[in-house]
């Protein structure tokens, strides 16, 4: 059996969607569970109204404590031999648990990863996340490979919703969503999983729909103590490839080049809300970040890696705040105005680098 946790929010506009897909699976053996996380529209009614139409599904409600704190509700009422977490607005194919399961059976595998469909709604973008081959297992490449093939893009290996679990692993481990004060809390789920096991498969097809409605997402929104998140995650990044093994030259790149992709989210996060950050807090960040000698050694072993780690970079040369303050105003005014043309560049330095 396969638990599914969905943590539901104000979600009535999508939950119906969400929750067809998990009845209409191919595979049946289904434990469905719909953590209310507080909501304030109609999405408990919808929830109740699924668990008396369907035996499969299960309805919870609770106090608002954010995803985390929903998902750890479910992971406490999951029955399954496997857990998958689908969040309320996206959608997975009808064949997608059947697959999922048939290639944990295949391989013995405690996690089976994915690729994903995204789609921006507010600009219709989409975008297709997978992996190098159709299908690859820790029997056939090592777990090193495993782990350098869904840390190529972040939403592989710090996304939650594109894998299913072995809950006896989860439980064994006593693992659990941690609350962080920004985004990262899918990320070091994984990161402490994979401490537990090297039995990991990769499907490269996009079973996982993930569909973004809104441009003030949680990852565009100001957290004044994403710094210190992010730099506790790179840390927990690089113990794991540590503990790994995964020390040659190309791994070792892989995870410099994860960890700047993250301190590059900690300076947009600044510098996207600038009018209401303090020029003050804007230069105590790059204070930080000019003084974080793993930071600047990580920044350099990254290589030519496009456009914005070659502007991180620049700015950190300066070697002031004042000055990277300075530079980035101007680059992300660039950005706002010319975004198109700032895109093409930053895509084609990022592929020259590859």
């Amino acid at each position: 059996m396969v638990s599914v946790i969905v943590p539901v929010y104000n979600a009535e506009n999508t939950l119906d969607k969400c929750v067809e897909c998990l009845l209409g699976q191919t595979y049946t053996n289904l434990q469905i569970l719909l953590v209310d996380d507080g909501c304030k529209d109609k999405s408990p009614a919808m929830c109740d109204a699924y668990a008396k139409r369907d035996a499969r599904v299960e309805a919870y409600h609770q106090q608002n404590t954010g995803v985390s704190g929903a998902r750890n509700h479910g992971l406490s009422k999951a029955r399954g031999d496997y857990v998958w977490f689908v969040d309320a607005d996206d959608f997975i194919d009808l064949d997608a648990v059947e697959k999922m399961v048939a290639a944990a059976e295949r391989y013995s595998a405690d996690m089976v990863t994915c690729g994903m469909r995204c789609l921006y709604m507010d600009t219709q973008h989409e975008r297709i996340i997978t992996f190098s081959e159709p299908e690859m297992s820790y029997n056939d490449v090592g777990i090193g490979r495993i782990i350098l093939e869904m840390d190529s893009y972040p939403l592989l290996l710090n996304s939650a919703s594109n894998k299913i679990y072995r809950l006896k692993s989860i439980q064994d481990a006593s693992i659990r969503f941690q609350k962080l004060n920004s985004p990262g809390e899918d990320q070091l789920f994984n990161l402490d999983f994979l401490f537990t096991t090297s039995r990991v498969a990769l499907l490269a097809a996009p079973l996982y729909h993930y569909i973004q409605y809104k441009t003030d997402s949680l990852v565009k929104q100001y957290h004044a103590s994403m710094y210190e998140s992010v730099q506790m995650l790179n840390a927990r990044r690089r113990e794991l490839y540590a503990y790994w093994d995964m020390d040659i030259q190309e791994e070792q790149v892989c995870c410099a080049r994860a960890c700047f992709r993250q301190d590059l989210q900690c300076v947009t996060n600044v510098y996207r809300q600038r009018p209401t950050v303090k020029r003050a807090q804007r230069l105590a960040l790059w204070e930080k970040m000019l003084h974080n000698q793993v930071l600047l050694d990580g920044v350099r072993q990254c290589g030519q890696y496009g456009l914005e780690v070659r502007l991180i970079r620049l700015a950190l040369g300066t070697k002031s705040a004042s000055a990277a303050d300075f530079l980035f105003i101007i680059i992300m005014w660039m950005r706002r105005m010319f975004g198109g043309v700032y895109n093409l560049f930053r895509d084609r330095f990022l592929i020259a680098s590859k």
